[in-house]
């Protein structure tokens, strides 16, 4: 704004109807006020001017308010997404820790049931040991 009216005022003073016969008294008096005359339409673009930076400065005033609260939502936003990629971590930690179990407890499992295995036919070689050999005192 102090720009516009520092350029207003350099172009006035520099203009040529800025000269005794451009200025108009009031009043004789102490107060002696002299009127500027400009013509018609540099007043009507002066004006639209000082009311157009004023809105663009209220504008940007706004527009400064609203990118700060959008700010403040992505940094709120950006907290949120941190937690949850802290938590997808975790999870996924846990999952390895858990899948690395269960592929443990598979080899366990598949050893046991061979000693199974192996323990049934023991079993099954020793019954028919006795059995053959309670025939064969029962036979006698």
């Amino acid at each position: 704004m102090k720009k516009l009216i520092m350029l207003s005022s350099l172009i006035l003073l520099t203009y040529t109807s800025f000269c005794q016969t451009g200025t108009k008294s009031t009043a004789p008096g102490p107060n002696n006020d002299s009127l500027v005359v400009l013509p018609k339409q540099l007043v009507v673009f002066m004006i639209k001017d000082l009311v157009e930076g004023d809105g663009a400065r209220k504008q940007l005033v706004l527009q400064d308010s609203l990118i700060t609260e959008k700010n403040k939502q992505i940094s709120a936003k950006d907290s949120i997404v941190n937690v949850y990629r802290k938590k997808d971590i975790a999870y996924q930690s846990t999952f390895s820790e858990y899948a690395t179990i269960d592929s443990l407890n598979q080899r366990s499992i598949e050893s046991l049931k061979f000693k199974v295995a192996k323990y049934k036919r023991q079993r099954n070689a020793f019954r028919i040991f006795v059995g053959v050999l309670l025939i064969g005192l029962a036979i006698k």
